[in-house]
């Protein structure tokens, strides 16, 4: 009897169903020709950017999963932005339209051997921090009191060690899972070229002479930050030369060759026993990731899974791996005596 009343006076609705459904939704858009370097793509592969650039549609397009995990993302870079207006030294977001309404881009012309770049930065700060305002801002926000505590806190660090102001700063924010922000954090900006790339060129774009890589762990909000520099020969080398490729191939209608399916990977680190004792390479080859995550892994490697993609390429992996084993070994032999001369 009693389960039948708990029965009749339970409410038919619940948040879970119409929140998962609607998470379903998730926007995807068709794929279609351009004539421009997405900012976010340079120093990725030059094969799969020139597909997308071509306007092929994916043979492997992200599940609705992934594209939950992006949108995601996007909830802990607005959290960032509002905690730079707490501060009161929020300038703009390209994401958000400008007074007017309209879209705003950062663009590096094109020139006679270079397509224009293209992109939105994430938020562009500086000036003078009130820490009255700071408290005033998070209470008409209603930030959680984690978040409210600590942006209080900056606002007084900031506030008495810069009293003048904060120069201007271009942040690019980057969030990801804690496993690789923890297991990476102090190479982060080797260990992604392209996020370095992508915000350089914000910088060459809008003529700013200092942005920063900005990580954010999304299990634990732990950060860590990378500045990048406008005087920096070296990324302006690699920027330039990846445009100028990526410009070949697309006005010359040429396909780039295929990625490698086994990279070296210089931080990996080989893990093996020799002579009973346990020993650590650092640097070693490794599948290729921009392979295996690939939209159109299938045109790219003509295989269904990435299982019988790893199985494929196993025997090469291991036999790269094992030369290395057996350069490092001969280190640890001792040197044969000379021969002794009468």
């Amino acid at each position: 009897m009693d389960e039948e009343i708990k029965k009749e006076e339970r409410t038919e609705w619940s948040v879970q169903e119409f929140w998962n459904d609607l998470l379903e939704l998730t926007k995807r858009y068709p794929p279609k020709e351009r004539d421009y370097i997405s900012a976010s793509d340079i120093g990725k592969g030059h094969w799969d950017r020139y597909q997308k650039m071509t306007g092929v549609e994916s043979t492997n397009p992200f599940p609705d999963r992934v594209l939950r995990i992006f949108a995601a993302g996007d909830e802990f870079h607005n959290m960032i932005k509002n905690v730079f207006k707490a501060l009161g030294i929020f300038i703009n977001s390209q994401d958000d339209p400008d007074e007017d309404g309209r879209n705003q881009w950062s663009i590096v012309p094109a020139t006679l051997k270079t397509l224009k770049v293209l992109g939105k930065y994430d938020a562009l700060v500086g000036g003078k921090v009130n820490v009255e305002q700071t408290k005033e801002t998070c209470d008409r926000m209603e930030f959680s009191d984690f978040v409210k505590q600590r942006t209080i806190r900056m606002a007084e660090f900031l506030a008495d060690k810069y009293p003048n102001g904060l120069p201007e700063l271009l942040y690019e924010i980057k969030s990801i899972n804690s496993m690789a922000f923890w297991n990476k954090k102090d190479y982060l900006s080797n260990v992604y070229p392209h996020h370095l790339l992508q915000c350089y060129a914000y910088l060459k774009a809008n003529n700013k002479p200092e942005g920063r890589l900005l990580y954010v762990s999304k299990d634990d909000l732990m950060m860590a930050e990378v500045p990048v520099y406008l005087n920096s020969p070296k990324l302006e080398k690699l920027f330039q030369e990846d445009i100028k490729k990526m410009t070949y191939y697309f006005m010359n209608k040429k396909e780039p060759p295929k990625p490698d399916d086994v990279v070296y990977n210089e931080k990996k680190k080989l893990r093996f026993q020799h002579n009973k004792k346990k020993h650590i390479i650092t640097g070693c080859y490794d599948y290729n990731w921009e392979v295996s995550r690939s939209q159109y892994f299938k045109k790219l490697t003509g295989l269904e899974t990435e299982k019988e993609w790893k199985g494929q390429n196993q025997v090469e992996l291991s036999e790269k791996n094992k030369k290395l084993k057996d350069k490092y070994k001969e280190k640890l032999e001792p040197k044969d005596k000379k021969p002794e001369t009468k």
